[in-house]
């Protein structure tokens, strides 16, 4: 994140770490990034691994980020397996300037699912390359 915030990409983020108890932690917020780009964060993480001179390991056990644009729609989201719903990592592709209000989903394997940095990169090649649009 801190290489985003320095490049100007995010301007501002009012995620949350909340801890659940049992070693689970919640992040919870938004993320505002340039270009009107906002990151709707919601992610469980377990403590798995704790050494006193280090952080904790921790491991994603589900998590959702959507990323929308204002005033117009949702541009991609990431979501992992959940029950009612697609019970496999997932992306949800929306043709943002074209008024897509459904999407595409389509599978994310098991390793490919991506970090918020990822997704965060992600966005900022998609916001290079519509910026004319925007």
């Amino acid at each position: 994140m801190r290489r985003y915030v320095d490049e100007g990409f995010v301007e501002h983020d009012n995620l949350e770490d909340n801890a659940l108890g049992g070693g689970v932690i919640e992040i919870t917020g938004a993320i505002r990034c340039r270009g009107g780009i906002r990151v709707d964060v919601d992610k469980i993480l377990s403590v798995i691994g704790d050494n006193d001179d280090e952080p904790p390991l921790v491991q994603t056990t589900s998590y959702s980020y959507n990323a929308s644009l204002d005033g117009v729609w949702n541009i991609v989201r990431y979501c992992s397996p959940h029950a009612g719903h697609n019970e496999f990592h997932h992306r949800h592709s929306y043709d943002v300037f074209g008024g897509d209000r459904t999407g595409t989903i389509s599978r994310v394997g098991d390793d490919d699912w991506p970090t918020l940095g990822e997704l965060l990169e992600e966005l900022r090649v998609w916001a290079s390359a519509n910026a004319a649009l925007n």
